[in-house]
């Protein structure tokens, strides 16, 4: 007998008949027909595997057929077998093989199937080892899974489902590694009847012992007990419950807070503020299978076994559709408070305060952390919409409101934190009805309870404007107008400065110098009550002007009116909205810029709207070249207002009213950008150049630069235009032309850096130059 076609200790089984190497056929080859291979190969006996269908086809006749030893045999041909008589009786991938032990393994008292865990802390747990053949060995954890697992704790006595494994958990084994990868399907009843690989045919690294598997099952329960399981602390998570000696878990039918409280109470914890719920994202999967449903307690139960129920019989519960609970310390006391009651507290009026919630007799607070801490886009759950419904239950204006997710504001709760990840549709009536889990993160602490403000009822016809960040610049925000005792804003459809004059007059301000703004603000949450406001500027207040209702019209907040007013002491000055000025400048060609809006003379913040191409547009309006900007309020420091914050034109406007404008002041999210009269923008323009001239300008000297033209009063540059050909004869008109030699020479960077208006050299003849040596005339 010889081993082939393996390594050390194992191989296909070849013995030698008629001095003909033969194979023979793995039809009934076992673990004693392997144990008298090996003992004939010189091998232990003891630990010996069977392989089967391991080997590729080979060249080889079958000698021996169904051998069938007891184990003690010294020789394979003392053993009972069949002779191969026809060769198609079995094929070549049909070749029995065997892995034998060292010949220094000894027997043990086990029999080959047994399986036993070794080296953990209690009878469930521990290193994985299997019988083979009267030897204890490990098996390979490479391929290990929750199926495998589970047979292996069936087999074990155990319950076959909450089981954790993984290799090198419980130390290396010391004995052979008898099983390789593993692929049970999770029904067998012994890890023998699992396919398998062997430990040297199947990878390298089966052969050591650091991948030896690791177990720990859950052992059998006691029938009655229940525990709590994937919750973020001990007192809460979901319901388990021990029905026939295994854990299970409850449908969420019909589960509510009495059922809580009979749970919290059997678990220790205090009957007072329990809260049931269907399973939330925050609690780990459920493996579990549903042992009862329909739990309809009273809540003066002691032990939840005493509650009516159903067993799972004809009825089709999801296994993700599980009770979860959350309890409350003993010693929480009974409050007298109505189930989902809301109260604000500690606030400087009956409008605000921090929000608590009476849950199952208890008042506790919310927590504005949802309960997925790495979803960072939805890291606060409290907004507007939930905010909204709290002043809507607590009797006050439902639309309006601020929502605080800190208790910065309010101060810190004493009580539980009853609720968290709070998701309201607007629309509820009562906070308890919006979506919400009872499962509070471990993030989740007092400094995090919500407070609202909500708005106070206001007086008919009152006018006021709101920002959204606050009251940091009490002249500029939406404006609002009470109509029936409740707060909305203004359409922005045909909105103009004549409206904004009314508007600031009604609040003390100025009429002059108030800005129309529009599309200044996101969605708000009240109502919009006016719309085609129609003011002279004359009125006194708003409503005497004519105006529309919404009936017929599509407005929305992002369309909400807003105003800029001026103070009082702001007066009239005789100019028109969008006119501009140089002031306090030693010449008329220089001086602060001023703007006038409605009636009043204004600067211009230099922070957004210091740059050359503002400084050209503003001279070019006044009927001036191009400028440049000098520094902020070197023409002294003004009392007028700032109007206008930032400014950006384009190239060659000639316009204020064709640039982007941003006025005074700016508000971006959160931030304000403020500005002062010490940030006053000025410029120097240039004056009006004598038609035909021709200079260099932007060089280093007078000999070098863009070459300019002077058209019509104003300078433009003479740049390379569609086909013309731009070359040194063109230097020498020009540099003939402002009194230099012709022998000029064309530098190409000054004549392709054009960022003015171009003039073509079409007027300019380079065809028929001067001659060289001669003076050129102008043109």
């Amino acid at each position: 007998m010889r081993l082939n076609g393996g390594g050390v200790r194992h191989g296909r089984v070849e013995v030698c008949i008629s001095e003909v190497w033969t194979t023979i056929c793995s039809d009934y080859w076992d673990y004693e027909d392997a144990s008298v291979a090996c003992r004939q190969l010189g091998y232990s006996p003891y630990g010996a595997i069977p392989l089967t269908s391991y080997f590729t086809d080979y060249d080889w006749s079958y000698g021996i057929l169904d051998p069938n030893c007891t184990g003690l045999e010294s020789n394979i041909w003392n053993c009972s077998h069949n002779e191969v008589i026809d060769s198609n009786t079995c094929t070549g991938y049909e070749d029995a093989g065997v892995i034998c032990q060292s010949g220094t393994i000894q027997p043990v008292n086990c029999e080959t199937g047994d399986i036993r865990l070794i080296g953990g802390t209690t009878s469930n747990e521990g290193r994985l080892e299997v019988c083979v053949n009267r030897v204890w060995g490990t098996v390979c954890g490479v391929s290990w899974g929750s199926t495998d697992s589970r047979v292996a704790c069936r087999q074990l006595g155990h319950q076959e489902l909450g089981s954790v494994s993984g290799y090198g958990l419980y130390g290396q084994g010391s004995g052979p590694v008898v099983f390789g990868y593993m692929y049970c399907n999770g029904n067998e009843d012994t890890l023998f009847d699992c396919r398998r690989n062997e430990p040297s045919v199947a990878s390298g690294t089966c052969t050591s012992h650091s991948y030896d598997v690791g177990l720990r099952c859950e052992p059998k329960c006691e029938s009655g007990s229940i525990r709590l399981g994937g919750g973020t602390s001990s007192s809460n998570g979901r319901v388990e419950v021990c029905v026939d000696k295994a854990w299970g878990t409850i449908c969420s039918d019909y589960w509510d807070n009495d059922d809580a409280s009979v749970v919290c109470k059997q678990l220790g914890y205090s009957p007072y503020g329990a809260i049931g719920a269907p399973g939330s994202g925050s609690i780990t999967n459920n493996i579990w299978p549903h042992h009862i449903t329909d739990v309809n307690c009273t809540g003066n139960e002691n032990n939840l076994f005493s509650c009516p129920s159903n067993g799972l019989t004809g009825y089709n519960c999801p296994n993700s559709n599980f009770a979860i609970i959350s309890c409350q310390n003993i010693g929480t006391l009974k409050a007298d408070c109505t189930e989902g009651e809301v109260r604000l507290v500690n606030g400087n009026t009956q409008y605000e305060g921090r929000v608590e919630i009476c849950i199952n007799r208890v008042w506790g607070t919310v927590c504005s952390r949802r309960d997925n801490r790495w979803n960072w886009s939805w890291w606060n759950s409290w907004h507007t919409l939930d905010s909204n419904v709290v002043c809507r239950q607590a009797g006050h204006m439902e639309l309006g409101s601020v929502a605080y997710t800190r208790a910065s504001v309010f101060g810190q709760g004493s009580g539980p934190i009853l609720i968290s990840s709070i998701q309201c549709s607007g629309q509820e009536s009562h906070l308890i009805n919006c979506s919400y889990s009872p499962i509070i993160p471990s993030y989740c602490s007092h400094t995090y309870d919500v407070g609202v403000k909500c708005e106070a009822p206001c007086a008919n016809g009152t006018v006021r404007l709101y920002s959204d960040s606050g009251s940091y610049f009490r002249r500029y925000g939406r404006v609002q107008v009470c109509v029936n005792n409740a707060w909305g804003t203004i359409c922005d459809h045909f909105w103009d400065k004549k409206d904004a004059s009314v508007v600031c007059r009604m609040l003390g301000y100025s009429p002059y110098g108030a800005s129309a703004l529009r599309d200044s603000y996101t969605e708000g949450t009240w109502y919009i009550h006016i719309n085609d406001l129609n003011c002279t500027g004359a009125e006194s207040s708003l409503w005497d002007c004519p105006m529309n209702g919404l009936n017929d019209y599509s407005c929305y907040h992002y369309d909400d009116a807003a105003v800029l007013c001026q103070l009082i002491g702001v007066e009239n000055s005789t100019c028109t909205t969008g006119e501009v000025r140089l002031a306090d400048g030693a010449t008329v060609y220089e001086g602060r810029v001023e703007v006038c809006e409605n009636g009043v003379w204004g600067s211009v913040c230099t922070r957004s709207s210091s740059n050359v191409r503002n400084a050209y547009t503003f001279c070019q309006e006044l009927g001036y070249q191009g400028g440049i900007v000098l520094p902020s309020s070197n023409f002294g420091v003004s009392n007028n207002p700032i109007l206008i914050y930032e400014l950006s034109c384009g190239a060659f406007q000639s316009n204020l009213s064709n640039c982007y404008q941003r006025k005074y002041p700016h508000y971006y999210g959160w931030w304000w950008y403020g500005c002062n009269n010490y940030q006053e923008l000025s410029i120097r323009c240039e004056s009006l150049c004598v038609n035909n001239k021709i200079e260099l300008y932007g060089g280093p000297s007078s000999r070098h630069g863009n070459i300019r033209v002077c058209v019509n009063g104003s300078w433009v540059m003479v740049c390379g235009y569609g086909n013309t050909v731009i070359d040194n004869n063109l230097a020498s008109v020009v540099c003939s032309s402002i009194g230099y030699s012709a022998y000029g020479k064309l530098n190409i960077l000054f004549v392709l850096r054009c960022t003015h208006k171009i003039y073509t050299t079409n007027t300019i003849n380079p065809a028929n130059p001067p001659k060289r040596g001669k003076r050129g005339k102008g043109w």
